[in-house]
């Protein structure tokens, strides 16, 4: 595997945010791990990244893995909520009801064999995440799932996207969507 160009400031997210994709909300156990805390080609030994996981009809999860190197495996971290946070900006006006978040998601949940805290992202609702220390995000494309499937991300495209940023803007529009931003 061709290892992609170092972490390179041209590939600052641009001023108007880059749709990065959509977010996991209407498949139980559906994911996306796209989106790490380390920058994957330039990081040596221990690397984090975000994990879009639904758990519940129309609600998702940001939960934190870690991986001893590449290209893993990545085990769930228990305490996403030390490294991000959520900003809820309200409900999107186009949705036309909000859905409750289970009480069971709420303080953490039973995930991968280990009961870990992740940030709920309702479905209804924009949010921002950030990194508690204002650190870096990085977006990594993966390769293509195979049909039909939701289940474990793929591993990373070394010809694909790249982007880093401080936020991810999430919210709804038929589907939900992630934007990566400055």
């Amino acid at each position: 595997m061709n290892q992609p160009p170092a972490h390179h400031p041209n590939n600052l997210v641009p001023p108007q945010g880059t749709f990065i994709g959509s977010h996991s909300s209407r498949f139980i156990n559906q994911e996306i791990s796209d989106v790490y805390l380390d920058h994957y080609w330039d990081t040596q030994g221990r690397i984090r990244r975000i994990a879009f996981v639904c758990v519940h009809w129309g609600t998702s999860v940001a939960l934190v893995q870690y991986a001893a190197g590449r290209p893993g495996p990545f085990f769930y971290h228990a305490a996403t909520v030390g490294f991000l946070n959520i900003q809820n900006l309200g409900q999107e006006p186009e949705v036309p009801g909000a859905l409750p978040i289970p009480m069971h998601i709420q303080n953490g949940i039973f995930y991968g064999g280990h009961f870990v805290q992740g940030l709920p992202l309702p479905w209804h609702d924009r949010l921002v995440l950030r990194r508690n220390n204002n650190g870096t995000l990085h977006y990594h494309a993966h390769l293509p799932r195979p049909q039909r499937q939701h289940g474990p991300t793929p591993p990373i495209n070394p010809d694909g996207n790249y982007y880093w940023g401080r936020q991810i803007g999430i919210g709804t529009h038929v589907q939900g969507w992630r934007q990566l931003r400055r």
